[in-house]
């Protein structure tokens, strides 16, 4: 037997029918409306919510380290091309993805958003000047800069 703790909101309560139907495979399925029976069941219940975001945060800024050392090392070893920067393109708009499923969860507010937003602007950052020196450079013209995602 398993269950499944969401946390109450409009999108979890519109997703629920679809949520059912795709848990038909794995047999019997209930829905169930559950409230804390006091605050302590609460804030416990917020700090487990919590605990689980910040783990997850902590794993994307480890992603976001590992991006940048990539960047270091292509710059170290003179591997500053094209490719290269769409190899790291794709890679970051996954670590935006991650960010923004884990803030879609994190329900309780851990905190740890700030601090991976920082990061993930430094990784944008990183990428952008890694970008302007692998463009093909011309004579008095100035390097184009692709546009860093707001957020």
């Amino acid at each position: 037997m398993s269950f499944c703790i969401l946390a109450d909101s409009p999108r979890t309560r519109s997703r629920l029918d679809a949520l059912a139907s795709s848990l038909k495979t794995y047999g019997p399925r209930l829905i169930l409306q559950a409230k804390a029976t006091n605050r302590a069941h609460l804030q416990t219940l917020l700090a487990l919510f919590k605990e689980d975001a910040e783990k997850e945060y902590r794993e994307l800024a480890e992603e976001c380290d590992e991006f940048l050392d990539e960047i270091r090392k292509n710059l170290n070893s003179g591997n500053v091309t094209q490719t290269e920067v769409s190899e790291l393109e794709a890679a970051i708009d996954g670590l935006e993805r991650w960010f923004s499923r884990i803030k879609a969860r994190d329900i309780a507010g851990s905190g740890g958003d700030l601090r991976v937003r920082r990061l993930l602007t430094r990784c944008h950052d990183t990428l952008l000047s890694f970008s302007d020196k692998a463009q093909p450079k011309r004579i008095g013209e100035a390097p184009t800069r692709r546009m860093r995602k707001s957020g």
